[in-house]
């Protein structure tokens, strides 16, 4: 009793202990603290989770992340691909990647990217002014080219606040302005089109290639979590989504990509019938060599009074025979054993084997249910025993 008391308390313990990890998890990933500041998987403030989940409620709309690499995003006119978040300074979309945008761009597709604020990498403090612009730099787009990214133009804080003005070349059915606490593009590159200016400077801007279009915004802050809570902008964001039923956030250019492994293999292809059956049959044969099918003897108290009776050496042997020697055999083999072990030279002897070996033809000749090899055997004994 004790021993089983002692197992399902420690089941208890590792049952509590799951229990607890399986939240501290959930609470982990709930929030998506751990992912990088524009991750449509972060629920924090500086995330874009409310973006994705508000999309993915329109019917009609297929929306999910992008964690595999941008070389293998394929679609035309029914996709729109988001990039957000993206370091100007740094080029992490690689040429292949370029090549896979350029090819949803020229069959009709759409490319938003949005750029990391400059506070959130040198912080909060300073002025705008003492702020260097930073080139924007793609690899594998030296054919096209892109705007410098500068700081804002003016200090945001809580008692004031830049807004964007929609430009005249702007769609009409963008808001007249909205608020911008971001960055600014330097200037409109040519070919391009601004459709957001804050005095003067570009904040929004698109370029159409090919059949679709590109459109690049100079800072992420309208698309984010608390943006969405505290100044949503919803003409904006629908017109940012586009008339796709196909929508993609793309996560591997923040460090989040999907490497599948053993476990992803199996939900693929429907294998987990099998590794049940793995997992079944390893643990039969670690059962199987801990434990063995037979039940074990109990052994017996120190105060049992039981007995076991055991058999001589004659009970034995007399076992043995008849295991191993049929009845109309025994009393042929008997004979000839004890013939076998006469000595030689003795005549006296030679003249009653002859008489044994008689009648144990006699006995032999009878039929089975005749033949009475005792009385034969006692016939014998009474031959041997004359002088």
């Amino acid at each position: 009793m004790n021993r089983r008391a002692a197992i399902l308390g420690l089941l208890a313990v590792l049952a509590v202990l799951g229990a607890g990890l399986w939240r501290l998890f959930d609470l982990r990933f709930s929030t998506g603290d751990i992912y990088p500041g524009g991750s449509s998987l972060r629920a924090d403030p500086t995330g874009t989770r409310a973006y994705f989940e508000s999309l993915a409620r329109i019917p009609g709309r297929e929306v999910r992340r992008g964690l595999l690499p941008l070389s293998s995003v394929r679609g035309g006119a029914e996709t729109t691909l988001f990039l957000l978040e993206l370091d100007p300074g740094e080029p992490i979309l690689g040429k292949r990647d370029w090549e896979s945008l350029n090819d949803l761009l020229a069959n009709g597709g759409r490319v938003v990217i949005s750029f990391a604020a400059e506070r959130n990498r040198e912080g909060a403090s300073g002025s705008g002014t003492n702020r260097q612009t930073r080139p924007v730099t793609l690899k594998g787009s030296e054919s096209l080219e892109f705007p410098n990214l500068g700081p804002a133009s003016v200090q945001t804080n809580a008692q004031q606040i830049a807004f964007a003005v929609r430009t005249a070349a702007a769609p009409t059915d963008l808001p007249p302005r909205i608020p911008w606490p971001g960055n600014v593009f330097e200037k409109v590159p040519e070919g391009w089109t601004s459709l957001f200016n804050v005095n003067g400077a570009p904040v929004v801007i698109q370029r159409a290639l090919g059949r679709g279009t590109l459109v690049l915004l100079a800072s992420n802050d309208l698309l984010t979590n608390d943006a969405l809570r505290h100044q949503r902008q919803t003409a904006l964001l629908a017109w940012l989504s586009g008339t796709g039923t196909r929508i993609l956030f793309d996560e591997t250019h923040l460090g989040t990509r999907l490497d599948p492994g053993i476990l992803t293999l199996v939900r693929r292809y429907g294998l987990g019938g099998v590794l049940a059956g793995l997992v079944a049959v390893t643990a039969l044969a670690l059962w199987r060599a801990t434990s063995g099918l037979v039940p074990r003897i109990p052994a017996p108290s120190s105060d049992s009074r039981e007995v076991v009776l055991g058999g001589d050496a004659a009970s034995g042997f007399t076992q043995l025979l008849r295991r191993s020697v049929p009845t109309d055999e025994l009393l042929p083999l008997c004979v000839a054993e004890w013939r076998r072990s006469l000595p030689a030279g003795r005549p006296d002897l030679e003249r009653r084997a002859e008489a044994v070996q008689d009648l144990c033809n006699l006995q032999t000749a009878l039929p089975p249910r005749e033949q009475d090899p005792v009385d034969a055997y006692r016939r014998m004994a009474e031959l041997l025993s004359r002088n």
